[in-house]
């Protein structure tokens, strides 16, 4: 949303929220004076654009160490290695219910769905308002908080299912949700977003990041894809293919660069401003090489680079993917002195790395992606295979990805069974995917994670591991919250 025309600035859209959704007792000695009332908020367009884009910077707005939780977390498949110097456990299995990456995690999806309940809780009784604006505000409202309930359930299994805005104490104290419900929740907000949100194509240049028929479309997809419902995939995913609106970038390494991260590529996003350390992601921090101060930069860990396993799967010599956006050394380009990255394996991925614009490392100007098209012909080609095994049409899809990353076709002579090509697919998008936070997912969705996992030299993970804990903070303050077996 770097290009989104902020009219109310953000501050005063949550300063506004933070009023109304603290307690009785703890205003009753402010001065509200000059701050806006619920009774007269929702009566022009700029406060209600204002409170919906406070959903989609809210997960960016936290305190530093939430930014980097979804990287965190996506060591644990094993691709990654990781520094754990702060003893969390998230690359072997042994992780606590008081780690406040898992904590982080619950507050980074839970905050955005309650700003996102304050617009679903008003914005149909909004005065002043175009009704197509109206509907478009609800639509995009809809769509952010199915995708956060969606990474919550798929994190923690039963999460607390909140589907208005909250007034009192009583509503924070919530009982857990069964999963089939909360799934219920996420398709039925993703089937009205389908309905009121415009294509990419229809939105002006200074809206293009908001979500889109075709993100809720892929979105969607992938939910289904996640419960099993290959047919509803393949019928989504086409859906978006058959809209014209996106297609793959020509060259890979295009993709990520702050001039191209809204392109022909990305359905969704989390956007960066590239301004400010408290309005992007921290992976240009955590996965930089750490050796390289004397040439100015600074910041960087270097904790998170990629492992051999994950690397043996490349094909070294062609992909791009790797020729192009896996790195292990530093070319200075004023003096050529070669530097080779030290920790690990010394091979780090260069998706976000934004060199030309700060060398401190500290943000990125490059969004980090929710949704490609990418995803999209993988996910159609992986369901596919499991409508009409084998399809020409799943390989074609396939080999779309393959070819745009310098490979040749994979063939039925190779791939003979369904199983062989279902595997592929997972390969696949392992290659495409790196530090886009699949692979975890992927895993548990095809029921692979502890058995891929355990696998691992120094692995310590058990059957209770596929899921995370409900954070012990979130216990001690709810009694009706119950803890995730094992824990």
């Amino acid at each position: 949303m770097k290009n989104y025309n902020y009219t109310l600035p953000i501050k005063y859209v949550l300063l506004f929220l933070t009023f109304i959704f603290i307690s009785c007792e703890d205003i009753v000695e402010e001065d509200p004076k000059g701050l806006l009332s619920s009774s007269n908020f929702w009566n022009n367009e700029v406060n209600a654009i204002g409170a919906i884009n406070a959903v989609y910077t809210k997960p960016l707005e936290m305190p530093a160490a939430v930014h980097g939780w979804n990287f965190w977390f996506e060591s644990a498949g094993g691709d990654f290695g990781c520094l754990d110097t702060h003893g969390t456990g998230m690359a072997n299995g042994t992780w606590s219910v008081s780690i406040n990456r898992v904590y982080n995690m619950w507050s980074a999806s839970y905050e955005p769905i309650s700003l996102a309940n304050f617009v679903l809780s008003n914005i149909k009784t909004a005065t002043n308002i175009d009704p197509n604006l109206q509907l478009r505000i609800e639509g995009e409202a809809s769509f952010l908080r199915a995708f956060h309930y969606f990474n919550l359930v798929r994190n923690f299994g039963d999460v607390p299912l909140i589907l208005k805005q909250t007034e009192g104490d009583d509503d924070f104290l919530v009982t857990r949700t069964p999963v089939s419900q909360v799934y219920d929740a996420i398709i039925s907000d993703l089937t009205l977003a389908i309905d009121q949100l415009p294509l990419k194509s229809e939105y002006s240049e200074e809206d293009l990041g908001r979500a889109s028929k075709g993100a809720a479309q892929a979105m969607l997809a992938k939910v289904y894809l996640t419960l099993g419902d290959y047919q509803k995939t393949v019928d989504l995913t086409n859906e978006v293919m058959l809209s014209s609106v996106y297609s793959l970038e020509p060259d890979f390494k295009d993709i990520f660069t702050a001039e191209r991260d809204n392109g022909s590529e990305w359905l969704f996003s989390y956007a960066t401003s590239g301004e400010s350390e408290f309005s992007t992601h921290q992976l240009a921090q955590f996965g930089f090489p750490n050796n390289l101060g004397k040439f100015g930069f600074t910041r960087a860990f270097g904790n998170i680079w990629v492992k051999q396993p994950l690397l043996d799967i490349y094909d070294q010599v062609n992909d791009t993917r790797f020729t192009d956006m896996i790195w292990k050394e530093y070319v200075d380009p004023i003096t050529g002195e070669v530097v080779a990255f030290r920790k690990g394996t010394g091979y780090y991925s260069k998706k976000y790395d934004d060199i030309e614009f700060s060398k401190d490392m500290l943000f990125t100007r490059i969004n980090y992606p929710i949704l490609r098209y990418s995803d999209v012909l993988l996910m159609y080609a992986e369901a596919l295979n499991e409508v009409s095994p084998l399809n020409d049409d799943a390989f074609n899809k396939l080999n779309m990805v393959r070819n745009r990353a310098n490979l040749g076709d994979i063939t039925i002579a190779e791939l003979d069974s369904q199983q062989a090509f279902t595997n592929e697919v997972l390969d696949e998008r392992r290659r495409e995917f790196v530090n886009e936070n699949q692979r975890v997912f992927d895993l548990k969705r095809r029921g692979l994670f502890l058995d891929f996992v355990q696998q691992l030299p120094y692995s310590q993970f058990s059957e209770e591991d596929v899921l995370y804990p409900i954070p012990q903070a979130e216990i001690d303050a709810n009694p009706n919250l119950t803890q995730n077996p094992g824990y």
